[in-house]
């Protein structure tokens, strides 16, 4: 597959954090990412309040199932469902007080932790990652409602995976993009009510192309639009090599990086699909972009 390929290229000249997606709890991950300022979560916050507003407001309905794509510990679930920042679970996480505790114990610290935590009645976040221990993290504590671990770039769902997310109305994703295809996309959308697809919304870091997974929404119903003329932070680069590495990659696409990459940073764009009669009544925000 063209696109596949096109990932993997790109995914050669980004840094390599494999050691921290699958640990038996989060702290690796976030006292690696913390030291590279990582804040997609955070910048997407914001974004996806607006976007699930506007699903009930035009599907007419109050209750969400939200699917994140590559959910990884939970990240999305933690700052979407309840009274949380990024910088909360970074100062959680990454506290003295919580590096003496065993995984079992730091569980138990997390179950307390997010139950104390306002958690909405009308949002629940379900989560696919082929990171076993993560899904299985995320869960055990709370933070997803429902969790699958699967590659939908090498399978379709099981029938207990479908049970599991049954009736999701929106999939989300902040990064995974990339590591997935169009390959995920088709296989979630074909477990789907095609007279009311999920919408799906995408942070994409600039690097890889989404025309292919935008083709493929297009087979199931969905128009997508691109932010125009704005991005979103994900993180510093991990050393100049990287941030070389990834502006050529940007270069040999024939997109810039003055202003962005070049100062240091990995940018994202976010893409929303949604049915097109659907994006006519969207929010006043979507005037601003392109397709």
């Amino acid at each position: 597959m063209q696109h596949g390929v096109q990932f993997i290229q790109a995914n050669e000249r980004k840094a390599d954090f494999d050691n921290i997606y699958d640990c038996v709890d989060p702290r690796p991950y976030f006292t690696t990412l913390r030291r590279l300022d990582y804040q997609i979560p955070q910048n997407a916050k914001p974004q996806f309040q607006e976007i699930f507003d506007d699903f009930r407001r035009i599907r007419g309905r109050d209750a969400l199932r939200v699917l994140d794509v590559g959910c990884s510990y939970g990240i999305n679930a933690g700052l979407l469902k309840y009274d949380l920042e990024l910088a909360d679970l970074y100062g959680h996480y990454c506290s003295p007080s919580e590096a003496g505790l065993t995984p079992s114990e730091l569980r138990r610290n997390d179950r307390r932790f997010f139950a104390a935590n306002h958690s909405p009645d009308d949002l629940e976040i379900l989560g696919i990652d082929a990171a076993a221990n993560a899904v299985d993290y995320a869960k055990g504590v709370g933070l997803l409602d429902a969790g699958v671990v699967s590659d939908l770039e090498e399978s379709s769902l099981d029938d207990s995976a479908i049970a599991e997310l049954a009736g999701f109305n929106i999939i989300i994703s902040t990064g995974c993009v990339g590591y997935v295809t169009e390959a995920t996309f088709e296989r979630l959308l074909a477990v789907c009510d095609a007279s009311q697809p999920p919408w799906v919304v995408s942070f994409v870091l600039r690097m890889f192309p989404y025309g292919g997974i935008a083709q493929v929404l297009a087979r199931h119903g969905l128009a997508t639009v691109r932010y125009k003329d704005r991005t979103f932070i994900q993180r510093r680069f991990a050393d100049r090599a990287e941030q070389s590495e990834v502006i050529a990659q940007l270069e040999s696409r024939g997109i810039a990086a003055d202003g962005l990459e070049d100062e240091g940073w990995l940018h994202a764009e976010l893409f929303v699909s949604m049915p097109a009669e659907e994006l006519q009544v969207a929010r006043p925000g979507f005037p601003d972009r392109a397709l």
